[in-house]
């Protein structure tokens, strides 16, 4: 059961990580407060502190 829970919020973080990706690519994100919006998402979506959640954008736009 550990390892569906695991898998789901990595599945999950993907997807994330795919959207921001996205509106990265499309030219979307261009200053601070685009990503400091990004990351007030990801923290409300996937549930996680700011630390964490700056790592996921970092990891999502390299």
């Amino acid at each position: 059961m550990k390892a569906i829970k695991v898998t789901a919020k990595l599945a999950k973080t993907r997807m994330v990580q795919d959207f921001i990706l996205a509106d990265f690519v499309k030219g979307l994100i261009n200053n601070k407060s685009d990503v400091d919006m990004y990351i007030q998402l990801i923290m409300k979506k996937l549930g996680v502190d700011n630390n964490k959640a700056c790592e996921i954008f970092r990891n999502a736009i390299r």
